[in-house]
């Protein structure tokens, strides 16, 4: 088995366990919520908090509660006091508790007795633990004024001694008093878990339907870390049944969120540092899972893991500070945008705070500021995900749309390939085939069409003959007039056509001008007898180009027609021989070509084609200058690599652009189109590709030197215009 099927593998099996390990956590999630500890009513005040009142039993020291652990009590203190004379029956005496053993006695009777560090009576879950809980205890109105001993015993050294907040107070007043240290969090955290499930869920979508992962780890990620936030808090008890569960829920989140952010990240900076983030993602979870059997086994306690998990987190934190600088060092895309950053900076910057506030006092109720920094985290995961999958589903259209691009251009070289066979068979069908193309496409313009249309369409009228490759030489060159037989055979080239381009995958569309381009309005063409609209709406735009072209052209037997007659014949056409709509768009152009510019001369003359592609376009014509597309422009120039090539001339492409200046730019345009105009040979050609970049076409560079042709452009131009205005130039050889 190679390297990479091992490697596959690996990865798929630390993803099936990482789904075990999620199908577990969920499970727990639902075991700890199905019966709530107590219900409570809507809150009703605040719970009265027990501060002073009392002493260490054994040295009779005051003290003020809440109180820190103190290192001169490492097994445990016992505290006394007398209780407050306004009690009710309904009231409930807090004891905050911090992994600690408790016994509670009320004049000299034990009222509770929870021995938190052990398996407790009843309860034989593998999962039974200890962690810090709230101690509930009912009160009576007869406990009033009376003397109170409260015992605290910890197993772990830095909580031994530790005396928690004491309230007394109605249930709904001490979940008040709860809600008040610790509602910030739950608030935040319960906003950040409905925002991770509704990330989960939508991110399955993604995964589903494009095979996006991002807002899918994204979402996991926000149901761990609010799940560690719901569960280490002081309100945990109000809606966990299982305290265990609870506690093992905290560290297991904690310890889980690392691989689903990593998984994230990967992604974010497109995989550039793969190696890393699976090392720490399923190496994290290798960990969690080691913890996970010891803790259950009762064998290490997960408070002795904290440095672990946090190492883990640190070894992510830092691994991202690096590859993100490393990324702008080198001037490496990511997905990692500035929102992202600044969730990030402020997580960064709540932790601290909270950090700095929990280390003054083991009792600070933590978890306000990191709740705050976690959701403000959360929104900029979100945000960035969904941003990083419109950028990929971007990247994925444009490369998709390259690809095309590419099939479609090696397409298109071997309908060249095939075009350029033709032509030598058949010099007449070259210069044909290229006005055909330019006119159905001038045709389709005019009716409206997209550019898309009529990129396909002027394929297809290039093609048009290619059937004619079929046709035997003497056909093809008869200088006079066809016989019957000869004529017939003539007749098969759009079948031989459609029969040669079959193979051509990429450009399906190619054969729908091919095969009908014959066909006649009126039902009495070939090869098919098609009639109205059932003939191909290309194929009824070429027959009309395809039939205005073959009489305004030269032919070995005759010359081209006059202007007026060709018009008369495609009049008296409409209806029989060709659609009329586009008939009449064909007439328009007739008539506006009072030039008659319009026509072919001999096959070969290909630099008639440029003019003709600058003589379509010439309604964006300004001050003297034709404008052409940037389409045509790369049509031009691969005309020039014909007419170079045939001709064994030299051509040169001068582009000129315009700079940005002050002044009149409409001016300046005029002025240099002036210059351009009158200081090039009368055999040279200029256009205008945009508003303020201008093509020289010099025919034969063997004759001409380029930079005296600038020079003279720049004299005519002025040196005021060239100081306002200035125009730089690229010369660009045309070699066939």
């Amino acid at each position: 088995m190679e390297k990479s099927d091992w490697k596959n593998k690996i990865i798929t099996g630390c993803k099936i366990s990482f789904a075990i390990i999620f199908a577990i956590y969920l499970c727990l999630i639902v075991v700890s919520l199905i019966f709530p500890q107590e219900h409570f009513s809507f809150f009703n005040g605040q719970a009265a908090m027990l501060h002073d009142g009392f002493v260490i039993k054994d040295s009779g020291e005051e003290i003020t509660i809440p109180r820190d652990n103190d290192s001169r009590y490492p097994d445990g203190i016992t505290i006394a006091g007398t209780l407050p004379d306004n009690i009710n029956d309904k009231d409930y005496l807090l004891v905050r508790l911090a992994h600690q053993d408790c016994t509670v006695t009320i004049d000299g009777k034990v009222v509770y007795d929870q021995d938190y560090t052990k398996e407790r009576a009843g309860n034989h879950s593998i999962f039974a633990s200890h962690g810090g809980y709230t101690a509930l205890i009912s009160l009576q109105e007869e406990d009033a004024g009376k003397p109170i001993e409260i015992t605290y015993i910890g197993s772990l050294p830095g909580y031994a001694s530790t005396i928690g907040m004491m309230a007394i107070g109605t249930y709904s007043q001490i979940m008040s008093t709860l809600l008040h240290y610790a509602g910030v969090s739950v608030f935040f955290a319960t906003c950040g878990l409905i925002l991770g499930i509704l990330m989960t869920i939508a991110g399955l979508d993604q995964l589903h339907r494009s095979k996006q992962d991002i807002v899918f780890h994204a979402g996991v990620f926000s149901i761990f870390i609010s799940i560690w936030a719901l569960c280490d808090n002081v309100m945990r008890q109000a809606y966990l049944n299982d305290l265990s569960m609870g506690f093992y829920l905290t560290f297991l989140s904690l310890s889980l969120a690392v691989t689903p952010i990593a998984l994230f990240l990967n992604v974010m900076q497109r995989k550039r540092y793969q190696k890393f983030y699976y090392f720490v993602a399923f190496g994290n979870l290798f960990m969690a899972m080691i913890l996970f059997l010891l803790q259950i086994l009762h064998i290490v306690n997960y408070n002795y893991s904290i440095p672990l998990i946090w190492t883990g987190i640190g070894i992510l934190v830092i691994g991202l500070l690096c590859t993100v600088i490393l990324d702008k060092k080198k001037g490496f895309p990511s997905y990692l945008g500035g929102v992202f950053h600044l969730g990030t900076a402020v997580m960064v910057i709540c932790v601290i705070i909270e950090i700095l506030r929990v280390n003054k006092s083991i009792n600070y109720q933590r978890g306000g500021y990191v709740g705050v920094g976690l959701f403000v985290f959360q929104l900029s995961l979100a945000f960035s995900g969904w941003r990083a999958i419109g950028i990929k589903n971007k990247e994925q259209k444009e490369e998709i749309i390259a690809s095309r691009e590419k099939t479609a251009a090696m397409g298109v070289q071997l309908v060249t390939a095939l075009v350029n066979a033709v032509e030598a068979k058949d010099p007449y069908t070259s210069g044909h085939s290229n006005r055909v193309a330019m006119y159905a496409r001038e045709i389709a313009r005019r009716d409206g069409k997209d550019k898309e249309y009529l990129k396909r369409l002027f394929y297809m009228g290039i093609v048009h003959d290619i059937g004619k490759i079929s046709i035997p030489d003497y056909i093809l060159q008869k200088p006079g007039r066809l016989t019957d037989e000869e004529y017939a055979i003539i007749k098969h080239h759009p079948e031989k056509g459609e029969e040669i381009l079959a193979d051509v995958s990429e450009m399906p569309w190619i054969n729908v001008g091919v095969r009908s381009h014959h066909e006649r309005y009126d039902g009495k063409g070939y090869p098919d007898g098609l009639a109205g609209t059932s003939i191909p709406e290309e194929a009824r735009i070429i027959a009309v180009a395809d039939a205005y072209d073959a009489m305004t052209s030269d032919r070995a037997y005759r010359s081209h027609m006059d202007q007026a007659k060709v018009r008369k014949i495609i009049e008296e056409g409409k209806g029989s021989q060709f659609d009329p709509h586009f008939a009449d768009i064909m007439i328009q152009m007739i008539d506006e070509d009072t030039a008659y510019s319009m026509h072919g001369s001999t096959g070969s003359d290909l630099l008639g084609i440029v003019s003709l592609t600058l003589h379509l376009e010439k309604a964006a014509r300004e001050a003297g200058a034709f404008y052409t597309s940037e389409d045509s422009f790369q049509e031009i120039y691969n005309f020039l690599k014909k007419y170079a090539r045939r001709n064994h001339t030299h051509i040169q492409l001068i582009l000129l652009t315009m700079q940005e200046g002050k002044g009149d730019q409409a001016a300046a345009c005029i002025k240099l189109t002036d210059a351009i105009r009158n200081t090039i040979r009368s055999s040279d050609i200029m256009a205008a590709v945009n508003e303020s970049q201008y093509m020289v076409i010099l025919m034969d560079s063997t004759s001409e030197n380029t930079r005296t042709v600038i020079e003279r452009i720049r004299s005519a131009y002025g040196a005021e215009y060239m100081h306002s205005f200035p125009f730089s130039y690229e010369i660009k050889q045309v070699e066939g």
